[in-house]
């Protein structure tokens, strides 16, 4: 036969050792001769993890050992050899204050042998040196109050590796100090045992009656909207809060306020609570409180939100509407307002783009996943997640849309992110978009919302025998120091004719399908300003889309195009980058040369679906747009959070100690806030891509360093 001997990660292993190997019968021997050397021991060792297998065609691999390949359950045991290092480590753990140990079987090595303010688990790693086989053993750790002989708790298992790690909790005893037996037993008999003395840092835990004050902010001219949904987060010092049944949300004068919390941070695995949110209904003019009880009960509002599953679908009901959430085309099946069907996603595109060669792609049902993340009783959350696929199953891009909706509320807020998944060289996107068909009922009107600063202000297009399709467009803004803010309202007439309707700089953000029935609004937030936009209004269907084709614009990140887009000449001329390159004819062809590719690159929308009534459906489209341009923003008071030093030394605005710090603060977000706007961080790829590292003094133009070299942004690519 042959030999082959191989130790992991050494190059060039080839040690001297010798066998024989005989045969009697039906049975084969082997004999080794393995000098310690040739293990990488400098001296004789009392144990070696050991293990014989064989394997082969058409046979299966077996063992000496429990397991093919694994040394941890059988041993070499070398009878008189002294291990001086276990011997040392040994006397250095007998000679611990907080750890006793006996036997050579079981070794305990922890960083500290306690919990810090903030921390939950004390861990201990565990090293066991067994003589059988470990089915055949068993470690029994048991905790004991200092001087007592009772146990509080225990637990007995057999260990599967001979290392494992044992986790602590003092606390759940209400324990500051306690004293933890851990015995290793083989066959029955104990060989090992440790004994440690563990403690729990004290900290001050924060008490009963404790009032964290709220600041909500409400937009000036909204004094008397009531119930807004708000989010906001709450942190707390290390180790003082442990129980987050211990908040409610309360007015000035103690009411309880509909509200629902969530831990979103800790301190430590398991540890004290950092973060928690809270979800809740305000109203303007009140004051409130996160207020910390021993523990408390919350309140549900009147009307809960739900989310609860119905068949393959799950249903969210906010108690004025339901939407139905399921694998297909569309991660929206169905709009309900009461009990009318105002709009579905059947017979429609449903969520979905369109690339160069004119394919479309939906969202695949068969790998989308669908999470609850929240199920009220203020906010109720879901999470979509898959692929647009065409219909013979090519992923074209990805897609995450979580739809979270409110208490009392009909709107359903939707946070969509597009994902490029394919090479944008051979891959890019002319339509990306969202339909819906409309059971508007008689009289079917189309809304448009044709002020980006004013969401009640629309132009109304009659449907039907007047017209057989309208839409609005964002078809070009202001962007990189050029180009001009354009939109139009255009219908197409039943003589066939199109007509302009309306044009105008900026467009707003919503357009809605009505009729008799009521309707369905969607709302994009800061559409003009992510151009191209469209809302169109076509045969009893509203579609949304994000990235319109109509003015002849493609979702491009090819070099040539991003030139064109950059109106690169001028921007050369306007940057001090033309000083590092002398020629603007070759560094323009340099970059034309360039491969650039997208794949990877993601955009998020803010978006807002909602039902409409059959009353004022205009008001409430522009009530429900308003308050997604201009939300209600509340957070935990500055000097909480500074107190609680989650976020570190984040001392709070102080005008007063320190005057010219807060002035010199104001001045460098006012100032990139004008130079972000002048120089026109817009469209869909750039819109929020600010700041810069160089503004021009004498022109709306910042540096091509963006795109060289040191960036805000941390663009890998030429876009």
């Amino acid at each position: 036969g042959s030999t082959l001997d191989q130790r992991n990660g050494v190059k060039g292993y080839n040690p001297k050792w010798s066998s024989a190997v005989t045969q009697k019968g039906d049975d084969w021997f082997l004999e080794a001769a393995i000098p310690f050397q040739a293990l990488g021991l400098s001296s004789p060792v009392d144990r070696i993890a050991f293990n014989i297998g064989r394997n082969g065609p058409n046979m299966t691999a077996r063992s000496w050992g429990k397991e093919y390949g694994n040394c941890a359950s059988s041993f070499l045991i070398f009878e008189g050899v002294v291990n001086k290092a276990v011997e040392e480590e040994a006397k250095a753990f007998k000679d611990s204050p907080f750890l006793a140990i006996q036997g050579t079987s079981l070794r305990c090595a922890f960083d500290r042998s306690f919990a810090r303010r903030g921390e939950r688990w004390i861990e201990i790693k565990l090293s066991l040196k067994p003589s059988v086989s470990l089915e055949k053993t068993k470690l029994m750790a048991t905790i004991y109050r200092i001087g007592e002989s009772k146990p509080l708790d225990s637990a007995i298992v057999v260990p599967k590796r001979d290392s494992c790690t044992l986790f602590i909790d003092p606390r759940a005893k209400q324990l500051s100090k306690a004293r933890l037996e851990i015995k290793f037993i083989e066959n029955e008999i104990q060989t090992g045992s440790a004994e440690i003395l563990l403690r729990a840092e004290s900290a001050s835990r924060i008490t009963a009656g404790t009032k964290i004050p709220i600041i909500i902010d409400f937009p000036d001219d909204d004094a008397k909207t009531a119930n807004q949904p708000v989010t906001f987060g709450v942190p707390f010092k290390r180790g003082e809060l442990w129980n987050v049944k211990r908040l409610v949300l309360t007015d000035a004068n103690n009411n309880f306020v509909p509200c629902q919390t969530e831990i979103t941070g800790l301190w430590d695995m398991d540890g004290a609570i950092q973060w928690v949110r809270f979800d809740a209904l305000v109203a303007p003019g009140k004051k409130y409180f996160v207020s910390v009880g021993d523990p408390v009960i919350s309140v549900a509002p009147h009307k809960r939100v739900r989310a609860e599953k119905n068949g393959d679908a799950m249903i969210l009901d906010t108690g004025v509407a339901k939407y139905t959430i399921g694998k297909g085309a569309s991660p929206i099946r169905e709009i309900w307002r009461g009990d009318k069907l105002i709009a579905t996603s059947k017979g429609t595109k449903g969520l979905y783009v369109i690339d160069q060669k004119g394919r479309i792609a939906t969202a695949d049902s068969a790998e989308m996943t669908i999470k609850v993340e929240s199920a009220g009783p203020v906010a109720a959350s879901i999470r979509c997640e898959g692929f647009y696929k065409t219909s013979d199953g090519v992923p074209l891009a990805r897609h995450i849309t979580r739809i979270e909706c409110f208490a009392g509320k009909p709107f359903a807020k939707i946070t969509h992110t597009l994902i490029l998944t394919s090479d944008t060289n051979k891959v890019w996107f002319k339509d990306i978009g969202w339909e819906f068909d409309v059971a508007a009922g008689a009289d079917p009107k189309a809304l448009f919302n044709i002020d980006y600063k004013n969401s009640g202000k629309i132009e109304s297009v009659p449907m039907g025998k007047s017209s057989s399709s309208a839409w609005m467009i964002q078809n070009s803004h202001y962007l990189l120091a050029h180009g001009e803010n354009h939109f139009s309202v255009d219908a197409i007439l039943a003589d066939g004719k199109e007509k302009r309707i309306f044009e105008g700089g900026e467009c707003g953000d919503w357009a809605a399908l009505t009729g008799a029935n009521g309707g369905l609004m969607m709302n994009c937030r800061n559409a003009a300003r992510m151009h191209p936009k469209e809302f169109e209004i076509k045969g009893g269907k509203i579609t949304l889309r994000l990235f319109s084709d109509r003015a002849g614009d493609e979702l491009d990140f090819r070099s040539a195009t991003l030139l064109k887009k950059w109106d690169f000449d001028n921007w050369y001329k306007n940057s001090t980058c033309r000083s590092s390159f002398k020629d603007p004819k070759k560094f323009k062809q340099v970059l034309l040369n360039y491969e650039s590719n997208a794949q990877g690159w993601a955009r998020t929308h803010l978006l807002t679906i909602s039902p409409l009534p059959k009353q004022s459906p205009q008001t409430a489209a522009a009530e429900i747009s308003k308050s997604q341009r201009q939300p209600v923003y509340a957070m935990a008071a500055p000097e909480w959070i500074y107190r609680s030093n989650a976020m570190g030394p984040n001392y709070p605005r102080d005008t007063e100690r320190f005057p010219a710090t807060e002035r010199l603060v104001d001045a460098a977000l006012n100032f990139w806030i004008d130079r972000d706007a002048k120089w026109g961080d817009y469209g869909f790829v750039d819109y929020g891509s600010g700041p810069h590292i160089y503004y021009h003094s004498g022109n709306n133009y910042v540096d091509m360093y963006r795109y060289v070299f040191n960036t805000y942004t941390l663009r890998a690519n030429l876009w």
